[in-house]
């Protein structure tokens, strides 16, 4: 077959100057290199293509670019494309409010006081943690200056390092993270004695915990008003919240009311107050308890995840009633299904079994479900979760009587279990868990139709 004939397009370009040629040759190519994928080579015609896709790509609906409209030129140079110049790979950012900015934009357009034309060029500049400071000096006279900041101050603090400050507190940060974080972006940081001044200094903690005082003061007085709490009182729950999931600095525990899921008290222990992470909830605990019966609420029954430490000192020297929320209850059971619901070929029907394959996740509904209907008891939760594995057999003679399947039209979705080892390695799991083993502490949820660990984010300073 005869080759086709090759067609040849040639374009010419013309420039101003040779500076502009090679401005535009080291641009181009930069755009080869970004474009080349690794391993080829890319031609004239295959880097006009590509370029060609992005532009195609970035004007698609929905996927248009960062970059401005092109419309009468652009005081940015290069048309604000970078182009890989080394001089400006490393430069710094810096905050710039738009009232700052305003007035950058109508003090640059202001004459010198020697009545020449503005123009005014860059003397010095200097950042203060995310702000800029440029010292501007006329070209014409060289002897007037001026100053612009790129944000406002108040209080003898620049607006914006108050706002970094706030930002990642809010964020529930820390310093150093946050430090860290900006160092790696080079966008400035304010260093520790700033936020410790912030924090201090400025009042910050005081306005943050008076503010945290009186929400909590107002939950506890809504509490004392239902109709429930002149007879049972009020249970909480506690659950700790740690900075890092790894020897944590800070440890949090707040306190939150089960009948409005309102926060009625919170602690927090740091490093230096208690240098173990993991036995840090309990120290919080004994903090966080007693300070919310001091505020006259009349607490009957705290939930929590399984400590028994902290079950010790509920029981023990509060005299309450003590329940393990059901989130912490079943966060493990899919992770011990897995075990038997899947595994290697060579070990089917032997460690694990086809027929448990699909019940990793309604093993959990169905707990939830057994401590919601166990009338209370802990012998009926036990009862329910062995009968578990029956429902599963299709014998549903000791399901609820409320059940769907004690209708004569039910039909299982599930697959049904008739391997007689499957049938007994799934009942050994169950009696494995946490809520069987301590059906003591999960009986309860039927009283308050269900609780969890209400997961919140806490800010500590």
């Amino acid at each position: 077959m005869a080759k086709s004939k090759r067609v040849r397009l040639q374009l010419e370009v013309t420039f101003a100057s040779l500076e502009a040629k090679s401005n535009f040759e080291r641009r181009l190519e930069a755009a080869r290199v970004l474009l080349t994928p690794p391993g080829h080579k890319l031609d004239t015609y295959g880097l006009l293509n590509r370029l060609l896709e992005c532009i195609e790509k970035s004007t698609e609906p929905g996927r248009r670019s960062e970059a401005p409209a092109r419309l009468s030129g652009s005081f940015l140079a290069s048309e604000g494309v970078f182009t890989g110049d080394k001089n400006t790979t490393d430069q710094s950012l810096f905050v710039v409010e738009r009232a700052t900015f305003s007035d950058l934009c109508q003090g640059l357009m202001e004459p010198c006081a020697c009545r020449n034309s503005p123009f005014w060029s860059i003397e010095s500049f200097v950042q203060k943690g995310h702000v800029g400071r440029v010292l501007f000096r006329c070209q014409h006279c060289r002897r007037s200056t001026r100053v612009w900041s790129s944000s406002r101050i108040l209080s003898g603090y620049y607006i914006a390092n108050q706002k970094m400050v706030h930002a990642f507190t809010c964020a529930g940060i820390l310093p150093r993270q946050y430090i860290r974080f900006s160092q790696f972006a080079e966008m400035g940081a304010v260093h520790e004695r700033y936020i410790h001044n912030m924090y201090i200094a400025r009042l910050y903690c005081d306005v943050v915990n008076n503010a945290a005082e009186e929400s909590m003061s107002r939950a506890v007085e809504d509490i004392k008003g239902l109709p429930s709490y002149e007879i049972n009182g009020e249970w909480v729950i506690t659950d700790a919240r740690h900075d890092s999931t790894a020897n944590a600095y800070h440890s949090t525990v707040p306190c939150l009311s089960g009948s409005t899921h309102r926060i009625v008290g919170i602690c927090t222990v740091s490093q230096q107050e208690h240098r173990v992470a993991q036995t840090r909830e309990l120290e919080c605990t004994k903090l966080v308890l007693p300070a919310v019966l001091a505020r006259g609420l009349v607490v009957s029954e705290v939930a929590h995840d399984y400590q028994p430490a902290v079950t010790k000192f509920v029981t023990d020297e509060l005299k309450c009633l003590n329940s393990y929320d059901t989130w912490h209850g079943t966060k493990n059971v899919a992770k011990m299904m897995g075990k038997i619901a899947k595994g290697k070929v060579s070990c089917k029907d032997v460690t694990w079994f086809p027929q448990l394959a699909d019940k990793m996740k309604c093993t959990k509904v169905h707990l939830y479900w057994c401590m919601r209907n166990c009338d209370g008891t802990a012998e009926d939760l036990q009862v329910r979760i062995l009968n578990i594995s029956n429902h599963y057999q299709g014998n549903h003679l000791s399901c609820h009587q409320d059940s769907p399947c004690r209708s004569p039209l039910y039909e299982c979705k599930k697959v049904k279990l008739t391997n007689p080892m499957a049938i007994d390695v799934y009942s050994k799991t169950l009696k494995k868990t946490l809520i069987y083993r301590y059906a003591k502490y999960y009986c309860r949820v039927s009283v308050h139709c269900s609780y969890s660990s209400l997961y919140c984010t806490f800010t500590v300073p």
